[in-house]
Order: C-alpha cells, then sequence, then structure tokens
C-alpha cells in the first residue's frame, strides 16, 4: 500500500502548478558623451575600478521615494553597476582624446595620474514615468 501511495503522491506533485518565476536580465549599456573642453596632453591616465557601496551588485535597487530602498524582485543586472560606470569613463575619456593614454591602472607603466573612485548610488527611480536610472559616484584623481 505504500508503495501506492508514494507513486500518487508524487504524481499529484507533478501536475501541481509550478510557482516558479524566472530572473529577468538587464543590460546595462552607459553611452558617455564627450564634449571636447580641454586641450590634448602627453599626460596618462591610469583607472582604478570603482568599488561600490554595499548593496550595488547584480541586484537591481530601486527607489520609490527619497529614502525608501527595495529591490526589485526576479530582476538583475547582466553585470555589476560599480564594472559599467568603470568602463564607460575609461570609454569617455579614451573618447575625449585629452590624455595621450587611459587605461585601467593596473596595466599601465607608471600613468601620470590615478583615478580611483566609488559608486554611491545605482537606483532606478520608480516614482518617474518611465522609470530612469541614475547613477552618482565620487571620483579622485
Amino acid at each position: 500500500m505504500k508503495p501506492f501511495l508514494t507513486l500518487l503522491l508524487i504524481a499529484i506533485a507533478a501536475c501541481a502548478p509550478s510557482r516558479y518565476v524566472g530572473v529577468r536580465h538587464y543590460a546595462l549599456a552607459p553611452q558617455p558623451r564627450v564634449e571636447p573642453s580641454a586641450a590634448p596632453s602627453d599626460a596618462s591616465l591610469g583607472i582604478r575600478p570603482l568599488d561600490a557601496v554595499r548593496g550595488y551588485g547584480t541586484r537591481i535597487v530601486a527607489r520609490d521615494g527619497d529614502l525608501e530602498v527595495s529591490f526589485l524582485p526576479h530582476a538583475s543586472w547582466t553585470e555589476r553597476p560599480a564594472e559599467a560606470a568603470t568602463r564607460a569613463l575609461i570609454d569617455g575619456l579614451t573618447a575625449s582624446g585629452h590624455f595621450a593614454d587611459v587605461g585601467n591602472a593596473a596595466d599601465m607603466f607608471g600613468p601620470d595620474y590615478i583615478l580611483t573612485g566609488e559608486v554611491r548610488r545605482f537606483d532606478v527611480l520608480r516614482s518617474e514615468t518611465p522609470w530612469r536610472v541614475v547613477c552618482e559616484a565620487r571620483l579622485e584623481v
């Protein structure tokens, strides 16, 4: 009798509706706008990967107001915001033509300047329509 009851329970469980909800992944594709503002120089700029304050990983942080913070369920970035911001900085500063060389500081031999920083905010603002992402970073050279 027990094997029959076990098979019956397995059959019922297999027919039960699934409550699984998949995670949607969103790509970060920053497009820095570069306006020429300074004359080109012979200096090189090494950029250290930006840090991010705790909580800004691949989970999407949302703000409904000034202080209310939540994570979007079933949604994720395809990469960490700090990595996307670092790449956007390198791309934008390279496109500016101001520096003779721009790249990862660890890959350069004695750059003239080193840029470091921290992503302090990378939030989806849901209080506006359409939603938008706000990025705030502190940078030091």
